[in-house]
């Protein structure tokens, strides 16, 4: 140990008496040197320390003295200066493309807005939301007073199609919409409902906005883009409507009311009616919104023929049979053209998730309120858009995500069903469990698919891995709420079977994400509660 101790000393002061005879004195650097001359002496200084350097024995390692190693390792080399000089070039490449994208995108605003929403936008990403906010409210205000400005066709860049004239509402409505996040992300979800409910009166022409004289002051007359917007937002503050805390303040407002107007003690509750006239706002959006859609993309002959079956005076026979019904509803009246959802030819502007977003929603929200008659029909045509039938016009089949959320909306039936009709919902499951798991088998998000199956995910590496996310956290769902039925059915057996292929298949989740985690846990707590029951008898 002390011979190698020693020699290792011995190499480290060698190394440093060889630098040290390589280190050039400042005063030797002179103007009149030239580059040959110091090739020269630099090649003269590396043949001199190669010829005096001993080779040095560390133990029973040999190991050459110190050599100065050239800058290329060989003639296929990139020279650091190229290589440095390249990635400078580079940088400032994509540094250009950056700022060229990030001007271009404000040149859509007047100068008189442009620089409060860069402001507000720069202000938000370091965390200042209070001047954030200021400058967003700023430039909201700003742009209602600019909207003839704002109606000129959008600049875009050459050789792009010219932007589209009569805008304003779409530009303005997109500040409210990034204030309103912004307020909710701090948690003052109600002022962000109050900026939302604002803009979309101002969208749709009602409250305050409704005596608004077109053509004046740069107004113009609202399109079909702009009442599409209308529904976006008002699907946004269904949302938000369900929130206890805008509850809780839309509730004081009613009863601020009732104050001024003298009925102080009367109780007050939101009340479901199933209309967009509903006392409960985020019925009264969702509802809104889903009517809405429909007025913008059903055909115009279902709408006329609509109209004529409701004003068509209705014979004897209708007569005596609804007599004391009271006034008609929707579901009293069969149009003689109907259509189906799955084979509208949607413009542009509607995108068929935009459908189902604004149905799925709807549902969800009777589901939770325990209405199963309203929400079982607005799921079964969230079903008819997913997964359409193989005789549509479109000829088109569901992707992998689309069949997955069907077969999650099979499972939100098969809840609904579950308490009047165990066998009825255990159905539903089974056959959303079908689909998935075809679909899970398919696409390989499973380790024992076979790779040979047919390939049915075609996308980027992020969105395979979120649509296999998807349809495993489907899967785990019915798995394990199958063997809650089989449960509540008194099949302790097959209820166990359920619950072991829900542990299984979430411990052979790649990663165990979370909801793999969440599935592995109560899969094995039912399991466990399985168990003691059995031996308690």
């Amino acid at each position: 140990m002390t011979s190698l101790t020693t020699a290792s000393i011995a190499a480290r002061a060698i190394s440093r008496s060889s630098l040290r005879s390589q280190t050039i004195p400042s005063r030797t650097w002179t103007p009149t040197l030239t580059r040959t001359t110091l090739t020269t002496r630099h090649a003269s200084l590396q043949t001199r320390l190669a010829s005096t350097e001993p080779t040095k024995q560390v133990g029973n390692v040999t190991t050459p003295g110190f050599r100065p190693r050239s800058s290329t390792t060989g003639p296929s080399s990139v020279r650091v200066g190229t290589l440095f000089a390249s990635l400078v070039a580079l940088a400032i490449a994509v540094t250009s493309y950056g700022l060229y994208e990030y001007y271009t995108s404000f040149s859509a605003w007047p100068v008189s807005i442009r620089d409060d929403l860069r402001a507000a936008l720069k202000a938000r990403n370091r965390g200042d939301t209070r001047r954030a906010e200021s400058y967003f409210r700023k430039a909201l205000s700003t742009a209602r007073s600019t909207k003839g400005e704002l109606n000129e066709p959008t600049p875009t860049p050459k050789g792009q199609p010219e932007g589209q004239r009569g805008e304003a509402m779409l530009k303005i409505s997109g500040i409210a919409i990034a204030l309103a996040a912004l307020l909710e992300n701090e948690g003052r979800v109600g002022e962000a409902y109050e900026v939302l409910e604002d803009v979309w009166e101002e969208v749709m022409e009602q409250g305050k906005y409704s005596s608004v004289v077109q053509n004046e002051k740069g107004e113009y007359k609202r399109g079909d883009r702009d009442r599409m917007r209308g529904v976006q937002l008002a699907q946004k503050l269904g949302l938000l409507g369900q929130l206890p805390e805008v509850r809780v303040e839309l509730l004081s407002k009613v009863k601020a009311r009732q104050a001024q107007d003298g009925d102080d003690g009367k109780p007050v509750r939101f009340a479901l009616t199933g209309t967009a006239q509903s006392q409960d706002p985020a019925e009264r959006w969702l509802v809104w919104s889903v009517e809405e859609l429909f007025r913008l993309v059903l055909p115009a002959d279902v709408h006329a023929s609509a109209l004529s079956a409701a004003r068509q005076p209705e014979d004897s026979t209708d007569k005596q049979s609804a007599k004391g019904s009271g006034a008609g509803t929707l579901n009293s009246v069969t149009p003689p053209t109907s259509v189906s959802l799955a084979d509208l030819d949607l413009p542009a502007w509607v995108t068929k998730l935009d459908l189902l977003s604004s149905i799925e929603a709807l549902g969800t929200f009777y589901a939770g309120k325990g209405l199963p008659e309203y929400a079982i029909p607005l799921y079964l045509q969230t079903l008819s858009i997913l997964l359409p039938p193989t005789n549509t016009a479109n000829n088109r089949s569901s992707t992998a995500s689309e069949r997955c959320k069907a077969g999650l909306i099979m499972n939100n039936l098969s809840q609904l069903l579950s308490s009047p009709n165990i066998k009825d919902a255990t159905k539903w499951a089974l056959k959303g469990l079908d689909i998935t798991d075809k679909t899970v088998q398919l696409a390989g998000f499973e380790a024992s698919s076979s790779a040979g199956l047919k390939e049915v995910v075609q996308s980027t590496e992020e969105r395979t891995q979120e649509v296999k996310h998807e349809c495993l956290g489907v899967k785990l769902t019915l798995l394990y709420n199958l063997g809650v039925l089989s449960d509540m059915a008194g099949d302790k057996c097959q209820a166990r079977v359920y619950f072991q292929k829900a542990y299984k298949t979430a411990t052979g989740v790649e990663g165990e994400p979370a909801f793999a985690k969440v599935a592995k846990a109560k899969a094995a707590e039912s399991l466990a509660r399985l168990e003691r029951r059995g031996a308690d008898k």
